[in-house]
């Protein structure tokens, strides 16, 4: 289902930057270098058109946030052409590092996050264009430990950390939108059928019949509703006909007007075994079976009358494919 998604939601509206030939000012040999930067920011961009702010900064399962990695992809940045350029990182480009991951009390939406990163991979492609291809094996120190490298390694490493942060994003960025669109599928799933309401013009009736013949419990009864336990919290509801039609004003809210004319339908559910017995106690009390079917899922159901002409039915398992 994760996959379907992903699939769903990824439009590309361009060729990938490597596809759409040489940066412009950019030596050859360093086009990879600008073509890996530039579909960095154009990833992070689209990624980031749809994605819900209150996400940012989450962490699923402890990963790093969405947050983070568009930091980090800035941050790697200035600080691997720092290097290349022969310089040491400065105290504030330290605590950039040391604040990584943490949401900024400013500079940390959505908008100004891919705007820094915009900024960094401008500067980036004006670095590239000012380097001499004949500088790039020259030696490099990295860090505190001042560990080898060269030119050429630090801007190779350039395109493989921001590409590789970029995939993790996106993992991380659908894996949440996909279980927040669960989460909120789950949140807005009806769980069953709670009340069924019929209208009556004779309520004492009506009554007697749901609960002596049909052998149902009152939980409930005003002169204008009878509410009847019909069985798994569900509830069989008579209202006497006209009493609903101007609505119904309570202390803790209103109840919208509702009414209804004319022969209904409703089922209820018995068990495969008591169905004989079900026919048995209707003839009893001169209750006419009006028809009785079998379904093609081996279901049966026998339908007859109440007083007021609704039409009943009794049903065994086998009717539906969920029952």
């Amino acid at each position: 289902m994760l996959a379907a998604y992903c699939k769903k939601e990824k439009t590309m509206t361009l060729p990938e930057a490597w596809l759409r030939g040489p940066v412009e000012g950019v030596p050859d040999v360093l086009q990879p270098i600008a073509h890996a930067l530039l579909q960095a920011r154009e990833e992070s961009r689209r990624l980031m058109q749809k994605f819900p702010t209150e996400l940012l900064w989450t962490r699923p399962a402890g990963l790093a946030s969405v947050g983070f990695h568009l930091q980090h992809i800035a941050g790697v940045i200035d600080r691997l052409f720092t290097y290349a350029r022969r310089e040491s990182l400065s105290p504030q480009q330290q605590e950039i590092i040391a604040r990584e991951g943490r949401q900024p009390a400013t500079g940390g939406s959505i908008g100004e996050l891919l705007d820094a990163l915009d900024a960094q991979v401008d500067r980036a492609l004006e670095h590239l264009r000012a380097m001499q291809p004949h500088t790039l094996n020259e030696p490099r120190a990295v860090g505190r430990k001042q560990l080898p490298s060269t030119v050429m390694g630090l801007l190779f490493h350039v395109a493989e950390h921001a590409q590789r942060h970029v995939g993790q994003m996106l993992v991380t960025a659908r894996v949440q939108q996909y279980q927040q669109q669960q989460h909120q599928t789950a949140s807005t799933v009806i769980t069953r059928m709670l009340e069924t309401a019929l209208y009556v013009d004779d309520m004492d009736e009506a009554v007697a019949f749901y609960r002596d013949v049909l052998n149902l419990q009152v939980l409930n009864a005003t002169d204008r509703l009878v509410s009847i336990d019909a069985g798994q919290a569900t509830v069989l509801l008579l209202f006497r006909r006209g009493a609903t039609v101007s609505g119904l004003k309570m202390p803790s809210g209103w109840i919208p007007p509702h009414d209804g004319q004319g022969p209904v339908h409703l089922a209820f559910a018995i068990a495969t075994e008591a169905l004989e017995s079900w026919v048995r106690r209707l003839e009893q009390r001169g209750i006419a079976i009006e028809s009785r079917v079998r379904w093609d899922r081996g279901g049966q159901s026998i339908y007859f009358r109440d007083p007021a002409g609704h039409s009943v039915e009794l049903a065994t398992p086998g009717t539906w494919a969920v029952y």
